[in-house]
């Protein structure tokens, strides 16, 4: 790509794009930020401001009380709505409720609870070493609650999971893993159904962590052969700040299992008041207290969206900008200092693209000054996140363009 067509070609590829309307479906700030940061909180939708002013005025604010006749059944019909369209899962597979953090310790305790209805002893908890903080914490946590051995897998940038790693850990015997199915850091995806497929012959269980993938890139979580997996959905989904998150556990093995958290709104018939818990069937045994009302009407909307546009079409769209930021990064940036901390094959990243510099911490405050919003991860890295419903080719081009600017400045 020669540099002076570079424009010409952001353009070709912006009047090609049949996702292209959507961008008017979003409300935009005020400045008119190039804003490359919806892997970490998505832009509201417009629809969303209406529907929670309608929530605020008329559901709560008229109805009152009455309200939860049908707000109750939210948390599972919007969980069927991103089993369907978001996950490839089935109905009564996913709520919404909680945040990433309780349903990650929720599903790591019902897959202990799996372990042992096998009659498998745990061995050892594995997760991957540059995952997400949270997901450490836990594990690590739960590693020594369980009294076994905490393992982390080696991962490296440009391939994420060694898998011959993977293996030899999984050699040694049934294991809980928690692994992302996107990297929070490098965007680098795993094969989820090979990682199944071996955790399964070591009677291991797999916990998938698919906040960076979820609305971004195509996920089978039935096909592949899934039994748990979390995620958030203030990024892609665009659920806004403190949006509830959603968990999945696989039909086949809901009421086999058992959740450490036992609430009111999961005891079945719970207006029966009954002393003794009892859970409800199926994924609302999940359900812990009060759900996020308004939270949950939001991530309602942001799936919406996906459904309209089609998650093949987002996905492939995001691998498109992520392959034309690449080549920016090659013709303007690689000599500025940068480097590549992403997969550089498609197939192999999510949608959002990492680059390293030794000065990140200073260049991303001047970079959100200058009007580009991506967001630092330690030590050293800069990730620029592409939400194909409304980044455009052009915002890519008119971003590295300033990028280039700020950084020869700092120089």
């Amino acid at each position: 790509m020669a540099i002076s067509n570079t424009l010409a070609i952001a353009r070709d590829l912006d009047a090609r794009d049949s996702l292209a309307n959507f961008r008017d479906r979003f409300h935009f700030d005020s400045n008119g930020k190039l804003y490359l940061d919806g892997n970490s909180l998505g832009r509201p939708p417009k629809r969303s401001i209406e529907v929670a002013n309608d929530v605020l005025l008329q559901e709560w604010g008229e109805d009152l009380i009455t309200s939860w006749s049908h707000w109750q059944k939210l948390p599972l019909e919007v969980g069927d709505l991103v089993a369907r369209e978001i996950l490839g899962a089935k109905a009564g597979e996913v709520l919404i409720a909680d945040s990433t953090t309780t349903n990650l310790y929720k599903t790591l305790r019902a897959a202990r609870s799996l372990l042992v209805s096998r009659g498998v002893a745990c061995v050892q908890v594995v997760t991957e070493e540059d995952n997400f903080p949270t997901d450490l914490y836990l594990t690590a946590d739960f590693a020594n609650e369980l009294g076994v051995r905490w393992r982390t897998i080696k991962t490296s940038p440009g391939s994420g999971i060694d898998m011959e790693d993977l293996q030899s850990v999984l050699a040694e015997g049934p294991s809980l893993l928690c692994l992302s199915h996107v990297s929070y850091k490098s965007g680098a995806k795993v094969d989820m159904k090979r990682v199944n497929d071996l955790a399964s012959r070591s009677e291991s269980v797999v916990v998938w962590d698919l906040s960076h993938s979820a609305g971004s890139t195509e996920v089978d979580l039935n096909g592949d052969g899934a039994l748990f997996a979390v995620g958030c959905t203030y990024k892609y989904l665009n659920g806004g700040p403190g949006a509830p998150a959603f968990i999945y556990v696989k039909n086949d093995v809901t009421d086999i299992v058992e959740t450490p958290i036992k609430g009111w709104f999961s005891q079945q018939n719970q207006f029966e008041m009954d002393s003794i818990y009892s859970p409800r069937p199926g994924i609302g045994k999940f359900s812990n207290g009060t759900p996020n009302v308004i939270g949950t009407y939001l991530v309602r909307e942001g799936a919406r969206l996906i459904a309209e546009a089609g998650i093949a079409a987002l996905a492939e769209k995001g691998r498109a900008l992520g392959d034309f930021f690449i080549d920016l990064f090659d013709e303007n940036l690689s000599s500025l200092g940068y480097t590549l901390e992403s997969p550089r094959e498609r197939t192999l990243r999510g949608s959002h693209v990492t680059l390293g510099h030794e000065k990140a911490r200073q260049l991303v405050p001047a970079l959100t000054a200058s009007g580009v919003v991506p967001d630092f991860r330690t030590p050293d890295l800069i990730r620029f996140g592409f939400a194909s419903s409304y980044v455009s080719f052009h915002d890519l081009y008119t971003a590295v363009e300033i990028i280039s600017k700020v950084t020869s400045n700092m120089a």
